[in-house]
């Protein structure tokens, strides 16, 4: 089944994102890439995306490794630079860092090595990181015509 997100030019830079039946996303830019910063930028949802697939993986695996945790957060950190190619000096997203903070239910030697166990086999499971590693291919179409609807 093939995943799917529909983006709808607003003004400017901003896009209305729809995903399936759940609320709009509005995206921009920040000033610093012409945009008005009205919603999160396509490097922050890029982000946000590997930020939810790691926590997803892992909270599976804390639940299949038996794993007990009172709370978790999950930064990422993403760092642009801008990389010469044939066209140019183009901005890219180079490297991507993930800093999980695991607070367990308890500290008993048995429950801090399962969340040990558990930390180790996730990272094969999350389809967004492993994608990005490596390397997503893409097909960029386009047609002109008219566009119906909202």
């Amino acid at each position: 089944m093939p995943a799917r997100a529909f983006a709808r030019w607003v003004d400017r830079l901003g896009f209305r994102i729809k995903i399936k039946e759940f609320p709009e996303i509005f995206s921009d830019e920040p000033p610093e890439f012409h945009g008005d910063d009205r919603g999160p930028s396509s490097v922050e949802m890029l982000l946000a995306a590997v930020a939810a697939c790691q926590g997803t993986s892992f909270a599976y695996a804390i639940e299949k490794y038996e794993a007990q945790i009172k709370d978790m957060t999950i930064c990422v950190t993403g760092r642009m630079t801008h990389i010469q190619e044939k066209r140019g000096k183009l901005l890219r997203v180079v490297h991507v860092d993930v800093d999980f903070k695991i607070e367990p239910e308890d500290t008993s030697e048995d429950n801090l090595e399962n969340i040990e166990l558990a930390f180790r086999a996730f990272k094969k499971h999350c389809v967004v990181t492993e994608s990005i590693i490596r390397g997503i291919t893409a097909d960029i179409n386009y047609e002109i015509g008219k566009i119906n609807g909202n």
